[in-house]
């Protein structure tokens, strides 16, 4: 049974990784990737998890040897080759960013988490998991080192929390692991049910082509893709259940491998899983020097060998691309891990658990002691902090979205609001009961509750050099006017979810008028203007 479960688990971690490659390789399949594929690897590591096993020091320890002190290493050796590409003026064949210097890409990576090493771009999500691990068993150990509803409410509650922080910019550092955290917690709710093993193939089945018929449902009515480096989000109802069902759906296929095929069969892919980590780190380097190849045949410009990723004339070849990336990946990373030296920085355990026993074990041991010798009053204590600290976040969160579910009014003079910005293109607020606006102008508003925007305005008739007037929303013309005798213009649309305007995300809307006013020398008004805007009304 142990082997069986490690099998699908290293099948799961194949498919996840293959797709991570699949959606860098070519973007036609990302309405369905990007509604799941880094929550997967939340929820298996939280699957696979246990905390019982190693103390909390322990554990934090592993999870920096085996994951940032790795990364590290790779950041320093990969500016160390940046720096010579840089001397040999290689590095402008591969990247047509500007070179920042060996000092700078290490301290940026060290003081910032930002990596400049350009193959390790993917690598951001190596240390959102170490902080949602950490995370995750601090929770664990505050909730008395058990994973019952004390833990689920807590790490629910960070998981709003960490939605709400993206929104609105808090917490830039770690608000992606506050997401993370929560796939991370109902894997590891989930490991107390009901063995995987144990499910037929024909319940598998069942439950695969039920997720596969969410999936698609999700992505033709719905945004339900995620972009975490981009920190695009949307419905997090939404995203959720596509985050867990995706995983859901790997695990039924892993499951459905380790059944249906042979040991042969399996074999490369529990290779690949096993070198997940390989794959993550090198496969943007394999992306490159492919491209190279092909601009040496012709295929590509050189210029398009300095794309992160394929160019659209051959994204066709997006399997052959994948492919590649995945076997020069995994030889590569095996090629490293041959030197022990190498193997031991990249988070090799027998060499870590060595300096553990001879350096750490000790402090690890009083550490141990105080969690053992705490007493009721402790942990009544940490449970009374854990709910205070809840309560305070809900709250946070409550008073926070009042905002959303009311109807937005800008009038003039207006008082301002956090959530509104004018641009320049707006002149200069007085006591009016309008603003004017110049040829062109924008607002970006974040998006409440709202379905429905009413914009209305006024062009004065001597204003004849203005003939028309255009609104965006979004880069996407929604409005326009051709302004005759009629100058007056009212701008009625709908901005509803359906319409695939997100609650909380940012709304760019553009007037832009044809014309401007140049007054004449004689005016008390010296500005130029195009229009004036009596309102505008989210509702």
């Amino acid at each position: 049974m142990e082997k069986k479960r490690i099998e699908w688990v290293d099948i799961y971690k194949a498919l996840g990784i293959i797709l991570v490659v699949v959606g860098h390789a070519t973007g036609a399949f990302n309405n369905y990737i990007y509604q799941f594929h880094m929550a997967a690897f939340f929820f298996i590591s939280g699957y696979t998890t246990n905390f019982d096993r190693d103390s909390a020091v322990h554990y934090v320890y592993k999870k920096i040897y085996s994951l940032y002190i790795p990364l590290l290493f790779l950041t320093i050796m990969g500016a160390a080759l940046m720096a010579i590409l840089n001397a040999t003026s290689v590095y402008s064949v591969f990247y047509d960013g500007g070179y920042i210097g060996f000092i700078d890409t290490i301290k940026n990576f060290v003081c910032e988490g930002t990596n400049y090493v350009w193959w390790l771009g993917a690598t951001w999500f190596i240390v959102v998991l170490m902080q949602v691990e950490i995370c995750q068993r601090i929770i664990y150990m505050i909730c008395g080192n058990k994973n019952g509803i004390l833990y689920a409410v807590f790490s629910l509650s960070l998981f709003v929390f960490g939605y709400f922080c993206v929104e609105n910019s808090l917490f830039n550092a770690i608000n992606l692991a506050f997401i993370g955290q929560g796939f991370f917690a109902t894997g590891q709710i989930m490991r107390s049910g009901k063995k995987i093993d144990d499910i037929s193939t024909g319940k598998l089945v069942g439950i695969g082509v039920a997720v596969c018929g969410y999936l698609y449902f999700a992505q033709k009515y719905f945004d339900a893709t995620v972009d975490y480096p981009s920190k695009k989000f949307g419905n997090i109802v939404l995203n959720y259940c596509s985050g867990v069902l995706g995983s859901l759906l790997l695990i039924v296929i892993s499951c459905c491998l380790v059944k249906l095929l042979n040991d042969r069969m399996k074999k490369p892919l529990i290779e690949i899983g096993k070198s997940t980590f390989g794959i993550l780190v090198f496969h943007f380097m394999a992306f490159k020097i492919l491209f190279l190849i092909l601009a040496k045949l012709g295929i590509i410009t050189m210029q398009e060998v300095q794309l992160t990723t394929p160019a659209d004339s051959i994204k066709k070849y997006w399997l052959f691309i994948t492919a590649f990336s995945v076997a020069f990946s995994m030889e590569l990373w095996k090629i490293v891990n041959k030197n022990n030296f190498f193997s031991f920085l990249l988070g090799k355990k027998n060499g870590w658990e060595k300096l553990w026993n001879r350096v750490f074990k000790r402090a690890e041991k009083s550490v141990v002691e105080i969690e053992e010798n705490s007493n009721k009053t402790i942990q009544y204590t940490f449970k009374m902090m854990c709910i205070f600290f809840l309560c305070g976040i809900w709250s946070y969160i409550a008073i926070s979205y009042i905002g959303y579910w009311k109807s937005l009014e800008i009038t003039f003079p207006y008082a301002g609001n956090k959530n509104v910005i004018f641009d320049e293109g707006w002149l200069p607020q007085g006591e009016e009961t309008y603003r004017w606006i110049a040829k062109e102008g924008s607002i970006e508003v974040k998006k409440g509750n709202w379905n429905q925007i009413y914009m209305s305005g006024y062009v004065p008739k001597e204003f004849d050099m203005v003939t028309d007037i255009k609104i965006e929303i979004n880069d996407e013309e929604v409005f326009e006017k051709e302004l005759k005798d009629d100058r007056n213009w009212l701008y009625e649309g709908n901005i509803s979810s359906s319409h695939g305007y997100r609650v909380g995300e940012i709304l760019n809307i553009k007037i832009v008028f044809n014309g401007i006013y140049m007054p004449d020398e004689n005016e008390a008004d010296q500005r130029e203007k195009s229009s004036l805007v009596n309102e505008i009304i989210f509702k």
